[in-house]
């Protein structure tokens, strides 16, 4: 992991998940066509658009990666690899400075991600997350102190948010409701 940090100039987060199939496939991609833009959903698939030659590439980040890093490390005892782990979190904030210069445009979803990038980067853009509106449920039906968290668990900012509810947010209302149940 040391030899990776050092010698990739991506981090491990973009790192992990750029594979040559992917990129082989986009090379394939790119000979048969040609596009006005590319719209990536991850910082990987859009370094792996980058290295073929796409040049308009809009990358959606999902994260700032280097948040939620430092969320994690600050709220996780000592491990033998956490020094590591910091060198890799350098990394990745100084590899997020240079993503407005290498990309034509990003996509965030809150303002407060775009100013991670500094008032000079002109070309990210804030693109808030939309959320369908439901009627209020009957309160016949509610059940009193039941929760319900409805996300995928395998995004690492779900788990931390229900980390940090369970921790920070949880204890505080089971003082108002012993029942408090999430779900």
């Amino acid at each position: 992991r040391l030899l990776a940090l050092l010698s990739s100039p991506l981090p491990g987060a973009v790192r992990q998940w750029t594979t040559d199939d992917l990129t082989e496939a986009l090379l394939d991609i790119r000979r048969r066509e040609v596009f006005d833009l590319v719209w990536a959903e991850r910082l990987s698939t859009a370094e792996m658009a980058r290295s073929v030659g796409f040049q308009k590439i809009v990358v959606d980040v999902d994260d700032i990666e280097s948040v939620a890093l430092t969320r994690q490390l600050n709220n996780s005892a000592y491990y033998g690899s956490k020094p590591l782990h910091y060198a890799e979190l350098v990394k990745i904030k100084m590899y997020e400075q240079f993503l407005p210069r290498r990309f034509w445009r990003l996509v965030v979803c809150k303002q407060q991600d775009r100013q991670a990038f500094g008032s000079k980067a002109r070309n990210v853009f804030v693109v808030p997350n939309g959320v369908t509106s439901f009627r209020e449920t009957p309160h016949e039906l509610e059940q009193f102190g039941q929760m319900l968290f409805v996300g995928t668990l395998s995004y690492y900012p779900n788990i931390d948010a229900v980390q940090f509810f369970h921790t920070s947010i949880l204890p505080g209302v089971r003082k108002l409701c012993p029942d408090a149940h999430l779900a």
